[in-house]
């Protein structure tokens, strides 16, 4: 006996189809909607199932549900031609409806549930658009609302219990929080997993599903700390410039597009895609990839340089974390050995420990130093955050990373100038 499939009608359409059982009686072709909608991209036709990709959260369940959906229909086929009974075509479809049926309602109820919502605010994330920048969500924000959901399900499982929306009081976000101290997370990613948890919620409640307010409880805190991080003075710039890597190309391509992004103040998303065309008569004009905010930065003398050894047409950046691996081990070549002491709260416990600078280095080392070095040369604050981005001046001063020692400095600097800085002989 000819067993049942599944379908959608237009395998290259662009909009979301329904997922329709096929099943041919006599020649004659039957479908059923599934009420499941899917877009082409994701579905494969020949298999009849959802493919394995990551931007569908719950292709499992689908693939789950027709497995389930498909042992059943054939058992009650093969039930119907064991007793001798005559298939007709209202049949099949009344067995359809039937088996079809409950599994709707159960979907139904599971829409309001917790797990079935984060599932659908995660899926419809991936397709909406930003209404302040115009752009899809990032792969890295949608990588947030995973980890916070999978440690979610690592709190239900600790705890043996099954959270909803009404599970999630002063007593969950105590345990919760507790739960991911053990696991020696910082603040800070405590922090981000409470605030995305924040968001979900938020969105529930706009909606309608969610009517727990518990959580706006000024107790259920995403809490945060500073976090330490540095900055290269121009010296060790230099030094890293002039670093000679001819014999290790890869090397070399990572530490001259860090350089561009060291006299640039411009992100690792914008310093990789930079164009000949973006600049003229030696300023460069871009679009910042985060933002949408189009800044003009005049040419540094090294930007100028690296630009005309690559004739204008600068290498492919490689992923950021690959990036970074290879730009720690630059730093160690260029022996950036400083001493750095680095604290952050872990598991609930404050934890300082001592770094050489080049340990500490990343993509975004780069923007940082840029800021700081022309905040250290008196360049004003405001001019700098035209090229950096920043908003506020509370979030830009929050960025640079100058030590007290600096800071030191540069007050002594603005007395001797004006005169009010006396030595004491």
């Amino acid at each position: 006996m000819a067993k049942i499939k599944f379908k959608i009608r237009d395998t290259k359409g662009s909009k979301e189809q329904l997922i329709y059982v096929i099943y041919y009686l006599n020649q004659e072709k039957l479908r059923y909607s599934t009420g499941i909608k899917l877009n082409p991209e994701f579905w494969n036709n020949t298999k009849g199932r959802v493919r394995d990709r990551q931007e569908v959260p719950n292709k499992n369940k689908i693939n789950k549900f027709l497995s389930d959906l498909e042992n059943t229909i054939n058992e009650r086929l093969t039930e119907i031609t064991l007793s001798k009974k005559q298939l007709s075509k209202e049949l099949f479809f009344s067995i359809a409806k039937e088996t079809l049926s409950p599994k709707t309602q159960e979907d139904s109820e599971k829409k309001r549930s917790l797990f079935s919502f984060i599932d659908q605010f995660i899926e419809r994330a991936q397709k909406q658009v930003n209404p302040t920048t115009g752009k899809i969500v990032s792969y890295y924000t949608v990588r947030k609302y995973f980890q916070c959901k999978n440690e979610l399900l690592n709190y239900e499982g600790k705890y043996k219990t099954k959270l909803d929306f009404d599970s999630i009081d002063l007593e969950f976000y105590e345990n919760f929080v507790d739960m991911l101290r053990e696991k020696n997370q910082s603040n800070n990613n405590i922090g981000k997993h409470i605030k995305t948890l924040k968001t979900f919620l938020n969105d529930a409640t706009e909606r309608g599903i969610n009517k727990n307010m518990k959580f706006k409880s000024k107790r259920f805190k995403a809490f945060s700390e500073t976090a330490d991080a540095i900055y290269l003075t121009e010296n060790e710039l230099n030094t890293l410039y002039k670093l000679d890597l001819n014999k290790n190309p890869k090397f070399e391509k990572v530490r001259d597009l860090f350089i561009i992004g060291a006299w640039t103040g411009l992100r690792f998303s914008d310093f990789s895609t930079i164009k000949p065309e973006f600049i003229n008569e030696g300023f460069l004009h871009i679009e910042q990839h985060k933002t949408l905010g189009k800044v003009t930065i005049p040419l540094h003398r090294v930007v100028t340089e690296i630009l005309g050894k690559y004739k204008g047409q600068l290498p492919k950046a490689i992923s950021n974390q690959k990036f970074n691996e290879y730009l720690k081990e630059i730093g160690k070549l260029a022996e950036l050995d400083a001493p750095v002491y680095k604290s952050i709260t872990k598991g609930g416990k404050r934890i300082s420990a001592k770094y050489k600078k080049w340990e500490l280095m990343t993509t975004h080392t780069g923007r940082r130093s840029f800021a700081s070095n022309l905040y250290k040369s008196g360049f004003p604050a405001k001019s700098i955050m035209q090229i950096t981005g920043h908003k506020t001046e509370a979030a830009f001063m929050k960025y640079l990373k100058l030590t007290p020692d600096e800071h030191a400095k540069l007050l002594q600097t603005h007395w001797q100038k004006s005169g009010a800085f006396l030595k004491i002989s």
